[in-house]
Parts: structure tokens; C-alpha cells; sequence
């Protein structure tokens, strides 16, 4: 499946993938349709976003900057949701305002309809 911007699942997934290394949805952010959503589980809460504008204010808050990522798996499927799971180590220590840590891990599951 392309997206309505031209990718296809594969581009959405290094996307993805780029965001959790670098802490910038930059990209990421433009991919989504008017009427995306994005349902999260971090740390210490669950996140509905709707629409680009609030998915990418979402996005950007989540990371304070790079991160080693030790763990990355992505379940795409036909229908344009890409659901999986990111465990990073951020680069300068930080925890995100509003995540609950104990181990310095950050990981977050996160499902996108793009």
C-alpha cells in the first residue's frame, strides 16, 4: 500500500525508525494523512492524537534527543497501520517530561494509521 504523500509501508517504517535514532519526527511528520491518528502507550500514560498537527507536536515532545535504539519492531499491515515497539536509550540520560522510568530504557508501543 502507497500513502496518499507517495510512500509505501517500508518508507513509513524508516521513518519510524529515523525518529526514535534522532529524536526529530522531522519527515515522519509530513507522511500523514489529514485524518491520521496515533494511539500510544508510553510510560505512565496512554496517547490518542488526531490529525498531522497534533501527531506531530505529539511526536516531538516524546524525545529530548538521540538515542542508541537497542530495540525496533514494526507489524504493518495492508490495510496502512503500522503498529510496534521502540526501546531507545537516550544519548544525554534524559527521561521525557511525563514518562515514568526506573532503568534509564525508555521504550514506547505505538500504532499509526497513515
Amino acid at each position: 500500500m502507497t500513502s496518499e504523500k507517495g510512500l509505501d509501508q517500508g518508507g513509513v517504517v524508516q521513518l519510524l525508525r529515523d525518529w526514535a535514532e534522532t529524536g526529530e519526527p522531522g519527515a515522519l511528520a509530513e507522511c500523514y494523512r489529514e485524518d491520521a491518528e496515533l494511539d500510544a502507550l508510553i510510560p505512565g500514560r496512554r496517547v490518542h492524537c488526531d490529525g498531522v498537527g497534533a501527531i506531530a507536536t505529539e511526536l516531538r515532545s516524546w524525545w529530548s534527543g538521540p538515542a542508541k535504539v537497542v530495540e525496533f519492531t514494526t507489524e504493518p499491515t495492508p490495510e496502512g497501520t503500522v503498529s510496534g515497539e521502540v526501546e531507545r536509550h537516550p544519548l544525554d540520560g534524559a527521561t521525557p517530561p511525563g514518562w515514568t522510568t526506573s532503568s534509564g530504557s525508555i521504550r514506547a508501543g505505538y500504532s499509526v494509521i497513515w
